[in-house]
């Protein structure tokens, strides 16, 4: 309201707490490792922060502080538009009492953020409260709040060509993957990274989106969007519209557009000039080819914002970057990916419609990624892989076949292990579905288990699009989550195995209505569910076990 600017050095939400006793939960989040959390004592202080334009590299948003004394917790999600810092200390209110205080906001470090008179400036929302078990963190509460104030359009099947053969692409291997993915009921086909690079690798040419006419579809890529429309889906992009390497033609042409980390430039979405520049040449892009989904990837990171804000300016600058494509194309689908998941927070779920959680694409290791970003993000904004690959004339394992299907161990296929299509139908459960594979090494019998596994997802999509999921179990043995709608009116149990040696499980869902279920072959109360629970066997080979609880 001043009639001169202000300068803002410092800005925290602030929270005490009466305890003497209390424990914190943080994430960490690195590449093909993210959402990693742990609990511990809170003897001084525990914090919390992002430094950087990627908001969930390294620290995640999110803080939980557990009071031993009362057996209760409070949860807190940080929403975040700038960089950030989350905080818990030990402080003495009196010279006997202590308290336990927790601050969230902007990163402070090097914060000058000038604020001109009349000026409106959004500071980060805080999402906090109470839970009873330090399994879930009443995570249910936020995915309800989430459902019901940003409502999920839909929940996409998607085929992305990365793990097909990297950057290896030409218009034949694609169109025979395209063929495939149409009949097993695919709805978009997105080609990654290695469509552009004019005369040169695609590595070289981040900041140049210009088609390769020599190298990938040669030229031919507009024909090749073309074929993806007839068989039935929408054809989908990889551009990373954030960073340029030195030397491409955006940096070449208007150097002041970008701004310098180590060997990068990053596109200043704080400048309007640059903001605008950048945003024709995607918008020309999804013309050309008639994009219907847009994966943005976002490579780098810069730690130091030279304006002081923070990068508040940056994101708000990006947010209109991105809004500006929804007002000339609203049907488009826009998802998040950042190296994987080093922006995958809120925030980004307000303005994106769906996270690629990791590069990790191992699904073991995967489902305890996704468990621990459960805690902070809802299961329909959370994209669930598959990659395989089936194999003939391998080794025979006792009175099995030589048939293999396989799995990568992280983010390339270097290191690989065996998987069921059991596992496969129970991990891509409860958010977009995708496959990113070369679907052609599929026998015929494992095409038809993946198009049953994509007919059921579609069953279950609208149970999907507004379901919560409670953590039951989260150990390094077994992991079990409970899929229920706001009504009740479906409930799936699921177990993943990671290193149990038990032939069967009995799980307890938490249920809050008096109800009647049914599932294949028994019918049983919402009441007798929870006092006696429901049993599933365990197997070592498929690893997983499921079951559909629908009322009668």
């Amino acid at each position: 309201l001043s009639n001169e600017p202000i300068v803002l050095n410092r800005y925290y939400a602030r929270f005490s707490f009466v305890t003497d006793n209390a424990q914190v939960y943080t994430q960490f989040s690195n590449w093909c490792n993210e959402s990693q959390g742990a609990w511990q004592t809170l003897k001084t202080s525990v914090s919390v922060e992002n430094a950087g334009v990627r908001t969930a590299q390294e620290g995640t948003p999110m803080l939980g502080l557990w009071d031993e004394n009362t057996g209760r917790g409070v949860a807190f999600h940080l929403l975040a538009n700038a960089s950030w810092k989350m905080s818990a200390k030990k402080a003495a209110s009196t010279m006997t009492d202590h308290v336990a205080v927790v601050e969230a906001g902007i990163l402070d470090e090097r914060l000058a953020l000038l604020v001109a008179p009349g000026e409106t400036i959004t500071l980060p929302e805080i999402i906090f409260f109470e839970f009873a078990s330090k399994t879930d963190m009443g995570c249910t509460k936020l995915h309800q709040y989430w459902n019901a104030t940003y409502p999920k359009k839909r929940l996409p099947v998607i085929y992305n060509s990365w793990f097909l053969n990297f950057d290896e692409v030409s218009f034949d291997l694609f169109a025979n993957q395209a063929k495939i993915a149409a009949r097993l009921g695919f709805e978009y086909f997105v080609v990654d990274a290695g469509w552009f690079g004019d005369g040169k690798a695609w590595s070289d040419a981040i900041g140049e989106w210009k088609e390769n006419q020599t190298g990938a579809f040669c030229g031919r890529l507009r024909e090749f969007a073309d074929l993806v429309r007839s068989l039935g889906m929408r054809f989908g992009l990889w551009i990373e519209a954030e960073r340029a390497l030195g030397g491409t033609d955006g940096v070449l042409a208007h150097p002041d557009y970008y701004f310098k980390h180590q060997n990068d430039y990053f596109v200043d979405y704080a400048n309007p000039e640059a903001r605008a520049y950048i945003l024709e040449i995607v918008l020309s892009l999804v013309k050309k080819y008639d994009v219907s989904f847009i994966k943005f990837d976002f490579n780098a990171n810069c730690p130091y914002d030279k304006r002081g804000s923070a990068f508040y300016r940056y994101h708000e600058g990006h947010r209109e970057f991105l809004q500006e494509i929804r007002r000339a194309y609203p049907d488009i689908y826009l998802e998040n990916c950042a190296s994987g998941g080093f922006r995958m927070d809120l925030e980004h779920c307000r303005t994106m419609d769906s996270t690629w959680f990791s590069d990790n694409q191992n699904p073991y290791y995967g489902m305890k990624i996704y468990r621990e970003t459960m805690l902070r993000l809802p299961p329909n904004r959370l994209e669930r892989w598959g990659a395989v690959n089936g194999i003939s004339n391998f080794v025979r394992v006792y009175a099995e076949s030589d048939r293999r299907l396989l799995t990568v161990c992280g983010p390339t296929w270097k290191i690989v292990e065996s998987i069921d299509m059991a596992y496969m139908q129970s991990f891509l459960s409860g958010g977009p579905l995708g496959m990113t594979c070369n679907l052609a090494t599929l026998s015929e019998e494992e095409q038809e288990q993946l198009k049953k596994i994509i007919d059921r997802f579609k069953c279950l999509r609208p149970f999907y699009q507004n379901c919560t999921c409670r953590i039951l179990t989260a150990n390094d043995s077994l992991t079990v989550l409970q899929y229920t709608d706001p009504e009740e009116t479906k409930i799936l149990l699921q177990v993943f195995e990671t290193n149990c040696h038990q032939q069967e499980l009995t799980v307890y869902p938490n249920l809050s209505k008096q109800k009647q279920y049914r599932a294949d072959d028994f019918k049983i109360s919402s009441a007798e569910l929870s006092e006696e629970g429901v049993t599933l066997p365990l197997s070592h080979e498929v690893r997983c076990a499921e079951i559909l609880l629908e009322e009668i």
